[in-house]
């Protein structure tokens, strides 16, 4: 082989190595500072995110409550530096100061900056409730 026939080749072995890594599940473990009030956001959550294969799951507090277990969020990519995942958690019982019991479906939307690992998530619920719940924070990789 010559030299530049070597070259093509140690190109070609570090793109493929590069691309495998890209290409493997990577979990964010995220801190969040919480702002609003209702406890429908989490200071700590999860995701598990397999851009090869378009998957996301995501798992925080109140996930961990009712599922107990991860459950599916749906994966975009808005920019090359960002990813969205959106996740809803149904049927959440809420007890209201006038001893009113209802349940609410919670909607989340949570982004994360793939270039300094920052994040930020919010909650909708479905009801005539408070809607300004919001959390930021940093994000730690593992792979």
């Amino acid at each position: 082989m010559t030299k530049s026939g070597s070259g093509v080749a140690a190109f070609a072995t570090v793109f493929l190595s590069a691309a495998a890594v890209f290409a493997a599940p990577v979990e964010y473990h995220c801190d969040y500072k919480v702002h609003g009030q209702g406890g429908f956001l989490s200071e700590k959550a999860i995701f598990f995110v397999d851009e090869a294969k378009g998957t996301a799951k995501a798992f925080d507090n109140l996930v961990s409550a009712f599922h107990r277990k991860p459950i599916t969020a749906e994966l975009s990519h808005p920019t090359k530096k960002r990813i969205q995942l959106d996740w809803k958690v149904e049927n959440v019982p809420i007890n209201t100061d006038f001893k009113e019991n209802f349940e609410v479906n919670i909607t989340y939307k949570a982004t994360i900056n793939v270039t300094n690992n920052t994040s930020k998530v919010k909650a909708r619920i479905d009801r005539e409730l408070r809607n300004n719940l919001s959390a930021s924070g940093r994000c730690t990789v593992k792979k």
